[in-house]
């Protein structure tokens, strides 16, 4: 009788083991797996997608052009100002309308502009014994011509240097003696002294170097600066009394 309770027994603890064996193996569901969601969705947030980093790269181009931009429209500005004549004509803005009032003139005298014309500036037409060539586009009518010089010269210099030169107008186009003209001083470093003035009209003298090493020398010459009311100060003096 006791053995048989006693197999009733083992099988007993036998069933229950294997129950509890049989719910311990199942997978435990745990409180955290619903929260594991929004630290995600946290993270995603957080990075900034595509478009909106390209916006902010864009943004970021933009604010650097612009501040690049207004830097260099800022330093266009000083360099313009610096360029330009002074209201009040002194030795230093003297040798600057003078040289400037030079080079204006040298352009004249090779012509002007033929970079369209190469082949018209060989051709030419004689006045007397003298061979005459036409002035490139860019000086090729009276009007254009005086506005050239007018940013160097008064109306009086040129149109007394218009004579001096002997330029003409031939069918319709200024045409100038087949001449052109050079210059070895350095009118950019010359040094200047006011000599006299009056009214609207100063007067300089100007010592112009040249030449290179042992063979290094100055030149002087006058120089008549004039105030034009609305315009303001030009060279007075004709390009052939500089030269």
């Amino acid at each position: 009788m006791i053995k048989r309770n006693n197999k009733w027994l083992i099988a007993f603890c036998l069933s229950l083991a294997l129950v509890g064996c049989s719910q311990s193996g199942e997978p435990e569901t745990s409180a955290t797996s619903d929260q594991t969601d929004p630290p995600m969705q946290q993270r995603v947030d957080a990075e900034p997608t595509a478009a909106e980093g390209s916006n902010a790269a864009a943004e970021h181009d933009n604010t650097g052009n612009a501040a690049a931009g207004a830097e260099e429209g800022n330093t266009g500005d000083v360099s313009a100002a610096e360029n330009s004549v002074p209201a009040d004509m002194d030795e230093q803005a003297a040798v600057k309308l003078a040289a400037e009032a030079i080079r204006r003139y040298f352009h004249v005298s090779s012509g002007g502009d033929y970079s369209h014309l190469e082949g018209e500036r060989l051709q030419g037409f004689l006045i007397g014994d003298q061979h005459y060539r036409y002035m490139g586009q860019d000086l090729d009518t009276r009007e254009k011509l005086i506005r050239y010089l007018e940013q160097g010269y008064t109306i009086e210099a040129i149109e007394t240097f218009i004579q001096q030169a002997k330029i003409v107008e031939h069918e319709g186009r200024l045409a100038q003696p087949d001449a052109d003209y050079g210059s070895l001083l350095e009118w950019q470093n010359a040094q200047a002294r006011l000599i006299a003035e009056e009214d609207n009209i100063k007067r300089f003298e100007l010592t112009i170097p040249f030449g290179e090493g042992e063979h290094r020398d100055t030149e002087t010459t006058m120089v008549e600066m004039k105030k034009i009311d609305g315009v303001g100060w030009r060279v007075n003096t004709t390009p052939h009394d500089l030269r």
